[in-house]
């Protein structure tokens, strides 16, 4: 579950979305199956269910926010893809060692089709602050904006966890650490449910 809200050029916004996704555990962490549900039900929410065939065909349906559903069938160009919010767990996968790199095919939650190609790759070892406390991790790199100032940099530990992630300063410096299990409700209001 994602929440990311923020003030641009005085514009309030937020943004949330909820995508559950099923990968085969191969090289790309290809993408089998998605459901993504997007913003609030006070204002309307938008959703895709979506499972991708033996044949390279994403097929399911989409909702929009007025509660109108459609068939959807997008072809692939290529089975090994992800989808977005998969690509920071694609690090934990990749070997921990400068240099080791990846370059795979995103595709949309929305429908299935590919959207860019995305690049993952390890710049050696960094020390980083992860819930107040500075630690040795591996630093990968998330190169899809196109841009310097806009990668993506994961930090995994030793044994491959995702330990923090910054999203660089076209989310506006948001961030996310890991933290202890007991610790997980801490500052959330009484009334949220945390799973």
């Amino acid at each position: 579950l994602t929440w990311f809200g923020g003030e641009h050029e005085g514009n309030d916004w937020a943004y949330k979305v909820r995508v559950v996704s099923r990968h085969l555990l191969d090289r790309a962490l290809t993408t089998t199956a998605m459901e993504m549900v997007t913003g609030a039900e006070k204002e309307g929410q938008t959703r895709s269910v979506l499972e991708l065939g033996d044949d390279n065909v994403w097929r399911g349906t989409l909702t929009d926010r007025g509660g109108v559903e459609m068939q959807v069938e997008t072809a692939v160009p290529a089975r090994a893809a992800i989808n977005t919010y998969a690509v920071p767990l694609l690090a934990t996968t990749l070997p921990l060692e400068a240099g080791a790199r990846l370059t795979v095919p995103v595709i949309t939650e929305g429908d299935g089709s590919v959207r860019s190609r995305t690049r993952v790759e390890c710049t050696g070892r960094d020390r980083v602050r992860v819930d107040g406390v500075e630690r040795e991790a591996w630093r990968f790199v998330w190169a899809h904006y196109g841009s310097p100032n806009g990668n993506e940099v994961f930090w995994i530990s030793d044994d491959r966890r995702l330990v923090r992630i910054d999203w660089g300063p076209d989310y506006g410096g948001c961030w996310c650490e890991e933290i202890p299990k007991e610790r997980v409700a801490e500052g959330i209001p009484a009334h949220v449910k945390v799973e």
